[in-house]
């Protein structure tokens, strides 16, 4: 079975049951290997095993007439060559040995390596006897020629004497003649355990009784593989080569007394070099093994038991009835493991691509395109499982409206103790300063920190000096929190930054006293609003511009994968696509990028709001609280009773004038309540304009650039597949080398495994 099982390629999946010749260099194994076969193998010094050989024998059947052939290939990491056919005997050690020559030579590919037959290697007779020397076309003599090789010689065999695969492995060597080569006896060693480990394999220890028995290294290796003995097979050689009174140790061996195996010891003779020269054919010496045995002192007096085990044709037999064994034994794991590859092999074929069958190359591309036009469209309005690629830009827009926010303006007033407001109405104290903005929805990261502690900045704005956090206490009149609401900074964070660059109650003055003309006195001048707004919106063209940016690499990049793992088997009808998808994509940013720098233009052309009704209550709110913080920053109680009596306006002078000293009135007619009703009205807008733009810009990168993508990336495929050719669209469609190989041993593979069930259950 074990042969019909190779036959289908099941070896190539299934650990299946083989033997094994291994021993030291020059311990005959190969004229072992050669006995058991009977056939021809290489056997002189230059040609002595250097790789492993496979011999994968079969019997023809009695009345087929068919004849004897043979085949030799080279299995390497890559795959097997083309195997190199043989129908005369005599030509085939020249095969072999020219197949070792091209995997030492780094010349074994299928193109490049023709056997026996071929033109590349020829055989040649020096005076009849038999050697084969070869000479390999294109190897270039000795230079990069390896000494051993872990590829392997394949050789099959069909007409041979018995049913049977054996490997002959390379002898193990104990040293060599250059020092740089001293690396090729680890590695014979460690590719001999690697065989004698494997759990399937019937050890053939090959010891040679020309040498001491306990020098011989592969016994050992033996034992490390195979502890209990229970499938090594040992074959003592070269019997004729033992001195006269020095057979004891080898008849104990053959006894078991000494290297007991389960499997027992045999003794084989096999022609010496001289005698192959002579001609000696292998039915001539196994007619001189069985003289030798029946004639020669002490084999001819051995009991039955052990007479039993002496010569090639007991050993074959000894061979073929374990080999036959352990697969019997093996058939039911050998099956289990064939089911469990069969299983993995259909679910990775079920989950590859079906094969391409190209009835109709349109049809077939629109479908895909229909496919990835679909994929993108759902993932993009969030309807698939992923909602990644929306949750990315939902990101992006809220870091666009965090760094529209980053710039507004802040205003410095006078330093003084506690106030009260909401609890989202916040301040920043310095020790002479308070640091005040408007707060914003959603704002800066650590707003929620920073309502929890004031931030007192000693030294002012800028200042290097240490800071400290102290209670924050309420300021405000407890209105709750909305556009006229104020909003604290973190230390070292977004609104430290505002307070470091922001406005003094003179600095607005002397801005506002830049931008008098023909105002009446109590009215601030529109165009120092607008100068004020318009500073602190410089920012947001960069930042607009970098969030439509954003948008296009983040759909880009959501594009390129599903393109690629719809058409993944098609590189080509992949690249195209990209193409068209990567035109598309900037055709639809620059019309995004010059729909949001529209916007910005609109914000920046000048203040405007509809909702006069909402603005107003906004600054109220904002003025109110201004109102309230610089009251309390250094009035006495005197100060701000009074002030609640004389007025609103004049409240704001005189608190004005009590906190801070340098606001001077120089002749001027800008009051403290003008300055903060002004700061009052920026505070609002800046808010308004600056959530505005944030809605605005991000709904104009969703239509034109998301929805406009979703509704023209198809429409614009298909019009560009119609203009192809049906050539062209079938080059297009020309399917990934890898897929379809790897696809096609897939199949392979399954096939093979499920004609070895088939066998296997058949010969239970």
């Amino acid at each position: 079975m074990v042969n019909e099982l190779r036959a289908t390629g099941a070896d190539v999946a299934l650990e299946l049951p083989t033997i094994v010749v291994c021993g030291q260099q020059s311990a005959g194994k190969s004229s072992v290997v050669e006995a058991i076969c009977g056939i021809p193998l290489p056997r002189n010094q230059e040609t002595c095993t250097r790789c492993p050989t496979e011999v994968r024998l079969s019997q023809l059947p009695p009345a087929s007439g068919a004849a004897w052939e043979a085949t030799v290939k080279l299995r390497r990491e890559g795959g097997s060559s083309e195997p190199a056919g043989i129908n005369n005997p005599p030509d085939l050690p020249g095969a072999v040995a020219a197949a070792q020559a091209a995997l030492l030579t780094q010349q074994g590919s299928a193109g490049r390596w023709s056997g026996g037959g071929g033109s590349d290697v020829r055989r040649q007779n020096s005076g009849g006897n038999g050697d084969s020397s070869l000479a390999v076309a294109g190897s270039g003599g000795s230079s990069g020629t390896l000494k051993f090789t872990r590829e392997t010689v394949v050789v099959e065999v069909r007409g041979a004497p018995v049913d049977l695969t054996l490997i002959d492995l390379p002898g193990i060597i104990h040293s060599v003649e250059r020092p740089e080569d001293e690396h090729y006896k680890g590695l014979v060693a460690d590719l001999a355990r690697s065989y004698m480990q494997r759990p399937g394999v019937v050890i053939v220890a090959t010891v040679t009784c020309k040498e001491d028995i306990d020098t011989q290294v592969i016994l050992s290796m033996a034992r490390e593989a195979d502890p209990e003995g229970s499938r090594t097979l040992g074959v003592l050689t070269k019997p004729d080569q033992v001195e006269e009174g020095c057979h004891g140790q080898w008849l104990q061996v053959l006894a078991g007394e000494r290297y007991p195996l389960a499997l027992g010891w045999y003794v084989v003779r096999n022609p010496n070099q001289a005698a192959l020269v002579r001609g000696t054919s292998s039915s001539m010496a196994r007619q001189q093994e069985d003289a030798f045995f029946n004639s020669t002192h002490p084999w001819r007096g051995l009991p039955s038991s052990s007479r039993g085990r002496l010569g090639t044709l007991k050993l074959r037999e000894a061979m073929s009835k374990q080999l036959v064994k352990m697969v019997t034994v093996a058939r039911p794991a050998l099956m289990a493991a064939a089911q469990a590859q069969l299983a993995a092999l259909r679910v990775e074929l079920a989950a590859m691509p079906p094969a391409a069958v190209l009835g109709d190359g349109h049809a077939e591309m629109l479908r895909l395109i229909d496919d990835v036009s679909m994929s993108i469209q759902e993932e993009v309005l969030a309807r698939s499982q992923s909602k990644q690629f929306y949750q990315h830009l939902l990101t992006n827009f809220q870091q666009l409206k965090s760094e529209l926010a980053s710039s507004r303006p802040c205003f410095l007033l006078p330093r003084g103790g506690s106030a009260g407001s909401s609890s989202s109405t916040t301040i920043a104290a310095c020790s002479s300063l308070l640091a005040v903005t408007c707060a914003l929805d959603d704002d800066l990261a650590g707003a929620d920190e920073a309502r929890q502690q004031l931030q007192l900045v000693h030294g002012g704005p800028g200042s290097t000096s240490r800071h400290e956090s102290a209670p924050a206490t309420p300021a405000g009149n407890g209105k709750s929190s909305g556009p006229g609401s104020f909003n604290i900074f973190n230390n070292g964070g977004s609104g430290s930054d505002a307070a470091r660059r922001g406005m003094t109650l003179e600095d607005v003055r002397q801005l506002v006293e830049r931008h008098h003309s023909v105002e009446l006195p109590g009215f601030s001048p529109y165009s120092a609003v607008q100068d004020l707004v318009a500073r602190h919106q410089r920012p947001w063209p960069a930042a607009v511009t970098e969030c439509a940016a954003a948008a296009h690499r983040q759909l880009l990049q959501l594009v390129m994968l599903h393109v690629g793992r719809t058409f993944d088997r098609f590189p080509r009808a992949a690249d195209h696509i990209r193409e068209l998808a990567s035109e598309l994509l900037e055709e639809l940013h620059s019309d995004t990028t010059a729909a949001v720098d529209s916007l910005v233009a609109m914000e920046l052309s000048g203040a405007f709001a509809v909702c006069r009704r909402e603005f107003s209550r906004a600054s109220s709110q904002h003025l109110e609280g201004l109102r309230t913080l610089i009251t309390a920053a250094g009035s006495s109680p005197a100060v701000q009773a009074g002030a609640a009596a004389e007025g609103a306006a004049a409240a704001d002078e005189r608190a004005a004038e009590a906190g801070s000293g340098s606001i001077k009135r120089r002749g001027t007619t800008t009051g403290p309540g003008e300055l903060l009703s002004m700061m009052s009205v920026v505070l609002t807008y800046f808010g308004i304009s600056c959530r505005r733009l944030a809605d605005t810009v991000s709904m104009s990168i969703m239509h034109h650039l998301i929805s406009s993508f979703n509704s023209k990336f198809r429409a614009r495929l298909a019009g560009q597949l119609l203009s192809l050719s049906s050539e062209a669209v079938a080059a297009l469609l020309v399917e990934e080398p890898a897929c379809a190989a790897r696809r096609a041993a897939i199949k392979q593979k399954k096939d093979l495994l499920e004609q070895a069930m088939k066998l296997m259950r058949a010969a239970g």
